[in-house]
């Protein structure tokens, strides 16, 4: 299960009700899909040719990436049928998930834009973030992304599926309900007892 969107989106509190059911692990912001792509395919030159992905032309390279996230995911030695993947911009990278792992889920988390942007702004962040210090960039990301899942909808819709921070607050059983239905999870009451969750963040 890939979690995906802005930072400071409510990403983290929807891996926190995922993780709280009996069947799922929570592993939290894993950078291994970024840096097996951007390592196994020339994605950054002027050479990189998406229809070789599609069409299977590049089906070693496919093979390969896949199978060393497997690998890497797996070191977990979890018990737990699901794992999640909570790297937020992981957004960037829904059209190779959906070829490496078809029988993956995204769950997209959205939020008010001034809310979102006001919270990446305030905070100070690990990591290549630095869009997130000037007004400009975090509108231009921000409204960049939502083009993007816009597409993304637009072209796998049944294979993304929104739901919406201020819902999730407003109404936490019915939406968390929601999306368990999508993710074809048992329902389990425990999802509602997130704060109750030791795992860490």
């Amino acid at each position: 299960i890939f979690i995906v969107g802005m930072p400071r989106s409510g990403t983290s509190l929807v891996e926190q009700i995922l993780s709280s059911h009996s069947e799922v692990y929570g592993s939290g912001e894993l950078s291994y899909l970024e840096k097996l792509i951007r390592r196994d395919t020339d994605i950054y030159s002027n050479f990189f040719d998406l229809n070789e992905f599609i069409s299977g032309a590049k089906r070693d390279i496919i093979k390969s990436i896949g199978l060393n996230y497997t690998s890497l995911v797996k070191n977990f030695n979890v018990k737990e049928q699901y794992i999640t993947d909570k790297a937020p911009l992981n957004l960037l990278w829904i059209g190779f998930i959906k070829i490496l792992f078809p029988n993956a889920k995204i769950v997209h988390v959205s939020r008010n834009g001034k809310d979102n942007c006001l919270s990446l702004y305030k905070n100070i962040f690990d990591g290549d973030l630095n869009w997130t210090y000037n007004e400009e960039d975090i509108l231009n990301y921000y409204n960049n992304s939502n083009e993007l899942m816009k597409f993304w909808k637009e072209t796998i819709p049944d294979f993304i599926y929104n739901i919406k921070y201020e819902n999730l607050i407003n109404d936490p059983k019915a939406e968390s309900k929601k999306l368990t239905t999508f993710l074809n999870i048992p329902w389990e009451d425990n999802c509602l007892n997130f704060y109750n969750n030791k795992r860490a963040i």
